[in-house]
């Protein structure tokens, strides 16, 4: 059975992207859109809350932190710090050796439905005329200490990159032969798994070979368990040469996806650095005053619903009081017909006419009652219409405030400010441009001329590429 390794890359929704026409001092309007979203590299988190699908994230930054929400910090053994693809110094790590990283705790790495494994790999050069033993193949990333279980990513002695994802069905296999100028040279692979849909293993954005689906993926807990550079079996098949950003997602990437973190990761930081700037403020919560007025629109549709539910009780009640109304008036009639029938009867009894007197009575004192609170009742039902009338009205109004707002997030600007709802206000001007400033991040971005469909920006702050897709353009040459 041979090991490989699944990759996978993630998600993220963000808004409408940029595109900023240089030569232009802008006018910022906002496009409209639905489901637009954004795929950030998957070491980031979006806006507001941390992506709970990456499961690991390994800059290899000369050590072996965990950027991800899981925090499973790695342990070097051996491995030093080197250059990265972008020729940056203690950006990468360098393998040689027995060296190796592992996480002690490797309980947060277990997965079920799916993974995805992403690394970039700088693996040394095969020399064809060297025979190649079993014991020569190097292991990039493994989960769990035999081929039994978890998933693993690994380079044979054959010099082919293979992915293996252990499930309850036996093992989805994919491989792929590394062509020679692969050596001593980085490299992009990533392999997914789904538990109904199998295995695909990519090498430098490309699909290179798929495998079916063996059911969900088998994991254990074990001490040092997951390795970066290693197999954790034995302490075996130690790579040689240099890895760069691996990251573990808990679900298998969709093509685009894993298409995207090949590309976004493939670029090279700007070199445009961040200018020192106070840009200038002003500006007004299109997004607060949205909420605020979707807020009142809600407290008067629950009270609407209040009234609604509070009349069909009063008209309930009406309906219940004219049919004892209707039993009263039946019996009124039926005990009028009697008293009838007794004084035509001369040998009738006074005391059974005096008593048929008395209960007609009764019935009609208890129908003059009924009519009265059933009057009551219908002006309290007309209360209420008139009330939810009126209600209705404020909501007319409210509703028209609420598109009012909502037209005014469409075309929120000021003076080189444009406003993205859940984004928040970029800024830029002819100067600045391609740099552009994010209030909401508190820092700058970068956009990648030319880029359209997804768009590409640079965040500062967070040291990444990003892919922006959206229908149309935030910024255009008619702005």
């Amino acid at each position: 059975m041979n090991p490989l390794s699944p990759t996978t890359e993630t998600a993220f929704k963000v808004f409408p992207p940029m595109k900023i026409k240089f030569y232009l001092c802008f006018l910022l309007i906002f496009v409209t859109f639905t489901n637009a979203r954004t795929l950030l590299h998957p070491a980031s988190v979006n806006d507001t809350e941390s992506d709970d699908t990456l499961i690991a994230d390994f800059p290899l930054d000369g050590n072996g932190m965990d950027q991800s929400h899981a925090q499973n910090n790695a342990v070097l053994t051996g491995p030093t710090g080197t250059t990265n693809r972008f020729g940056e110094k203690n950006k990468a790590l360098e393998f040689s050796g027995d060296d190796y990283l592992s996480v002690t705790d490797d309980s947060k790495l277990n997965v079920e439905s799916g993974v995805s494994i992403s690394a970039w790999i700088n693996p040394e050069s095969q020399d064809d005329n060297v025979e190649k033993f079993w014991w020569d193949r190097m292991w990039i990333v493994g989960k769990n200490r035999d081929i039994t279980s978890g998933y693993h990513l690994a380079i044979s002695e054959n010099f082919e990159l293979q992915g293996l994802a252990l499930g309850e069905n036996n093992s989805s296999f994919t491989k792929f032969k590394l062509p020679a100028e692969a050596g001593d040279k980085w490299n992009h692979c990533l392999l997914t798994y789904d538990q109904y849909s199998g295995s695909v293993l990519y090498f430098n954005g490309n699909k290179v070979d798929e495998s079916p689906a063996v059911g969900r993926v088998v994991c254990h807990n074990e001490k040092e368990g997951f390795s970066i550079g290693r197999h954790s079996m034995f302490n075996l098949y130690h790579f040689h040469g240099k890895i760069d950003d691996v990251k573990i997602f808990n679900y298998a990437l969709d093509e685009t996806e894993a298409t995207s973190i090949y590309h976004t990761e493939s670029k090279a930081p700007p070199h445009t650095r961040v200018p020192d700037l106070k840009v200038p403020d002003g500006f007004v919560d299109y997004q607060a005053m949205l909420d605020e007025a979707r807020a009142k629109e809600d407290r008067l549709i629950e009270k609407l619903s209040q009234k609604n539910e509070s009349k069909s009780l009063l008209e309930h009640s009406v309906a219940l009081l004219n049919d004892d109304k209707m039993k009263l008036e039946q019996s009124i009639l039926s005990l009028s017909l009697e008293i009838k029938y007794c004084e035509e009867d001369k040998a009738a009894n006074s005391l059974t006419l005096e008593k048929l007197t008395k209960e007609r009575k009764a019935s009609e004192d208890k129908t003059y009652a009924l009519k009265e609170s059933i009057g009551q009742i219908q002006i309290m039902i007309h209360e209420a219409t008139q009330s939810k009338q009126e209600q209705l009205a404020v909501q007319k109004d409210l509703n028209d405030n609420l598109v009012e707002k909502e037209k005014m997030l469409a075309t929120a600007h000021l003076p080189s400010w444009h406003y993205l709802p859940d984004y928040g206000w970029l800024w830029t001007s002819p100067e600045y441009y391609p740099l552009v400033y994010s209030s909401q991040r508190e820092g700058w971005l970068y956009y990648e001329q030319g880029t359209a469909e997804p768009w590409a920006y640079y965040d500062y702050n967070k040291g990444q590429w990003e892919e922006w897709f959206s229908p149309v353009p935030l910024f255009s040459i008619d702005n």
